[in-house]
């Protein structure tokens, strides 16, 4: 090589390497240049207590839902709580919840999604009946005289400061009779009923009376076919209508909730809005011939946001 050619081979720019650490996903996403922080808590009750109650699908569509939240939507496995069975007792539900809404900022996102049994009660306060029926979800260790009401979760959303978002799933029934047959869907194997004993169901039969529903007590509510436009802290997708049971049903060779099938379905799409969620997952059920229709609540606001998203 002759001088003057080496001397402009040291003006060459050498192609760079650059090197890529593996840096563990971090449970925070940019929303308009904030963090966003991210938790949830995940229940599925296969097992009851009381004979003949058992379910086959709720601990399918938590561990789903847990791998579908740290997958596809940046969730931290350390920030994601998870209850099944005999551990999913009402106290550990109880337990849960508060560590989800403690120390809540502005900018957090909580999760709750529950798969299981719901039922309605006539509500009672103190030792006397109120004039109406309160929709309650049901734990392993159900107690009909000390239930899981939505008083008691409307108290824990309450917690939760201005800013943030409670996005809450509800894979049960909120059954207001005993005498509905099981669908003769062939997908179903068992509809998500349980039923009260006679005392406590004999309270809320022949009245006709007002049904106060998890996450609504406290706000006005508009309806619109099956989205309902409120002014809510929190958002929720549940299984049914009230009069409806929500499936346990057999998919792709294993037992899901039929809400939480559609719903993870729909949400690997990275649907736009939870109002186009909710209809993905309307026209699941309803391609898949459960009659069932799942309903959304929420502000206008948030509704048309994408799930897991402020």
């Amino acid at each position: 090589m002759g001088l003057f050619a080496w001397i402009a081979s040291l003006f060459k720019k050498k192609p760079t390497t650059i090197v890529v650490p593996n840096i563990p996903a971090v449970n925070v996403i940019t929303t308009g240049g904030n963090k966003v922080n991210k938790y949830a808590l995940l229940v599925g009750i296969n097992k009851y207590q009381e004979p003949g109650n058992d379910l086959q699908g709720c601990v399918n569509d938590v561990m789903d839902m847990a791998e579908l939240l740290t997958s596809e939507y940046g969730f931290n496995k350390d920030d994601i709580r998870i209850l099944t069975d005999a551990r999913a007792t009402q106290q550990n539900i109880l337990e849960r919840l508060e560590w989800l809404v403690s120390d809540t900022k502005p900018g957090d996102l909580l999760v709750f999604h529950y798969s299981g049994h719901g039922a309605q009660i006539r509500d009672r306060k103190g030792d006397e009946l109120d004039d109406h029926m309160t929709e309650i979800l049901c734990p392993h260790d159900l107690d009909w005289d000390n239930p899981f009401t939505d008083d008691m979760m409307a108290g824990i959303i309450k917690k939760t400061p201005e800013g943030s978002l409670f996005e809450f799933f509800s894979d049960s029934c909120h059954s207001k009779t005993q005498d509905r047959g099981m669908s003769q869907n062939p997908h179903y194997k068992k509809a998500k009923r349980i039923i009260p004993p006679p005392d406590i169901a004999w309270r809320g039969q022949g009245r006709g009376l007002k049904v106060k529903k998890f996450g609504t007590k406290g706000f006005n509510s508009t309806e619109s076919g099956n989205v309902h436009i409120t002014d809510l802290k929190d958002v929720l997708l549940s299984g049914c209508r009230d009069e409806q049971t929500s499936a346990d049903a057999f998919f792709d060779g294993r037992y899901n909730g039929a809400l939480t099938y559609y719903l993870c379905k729909s949400l690997r799409k990275h649907p736009a809005s939870r109002v186009e969620n909710h209809a993905n997952v309307l026209k699941g059920l309803i391609s898949g011939q459960y009659d069932q229709v799942t309903q959304l609540s929420g502000s206008s606001v948030n509704i048309n946001k994408a799930p897991f998203t402020l």
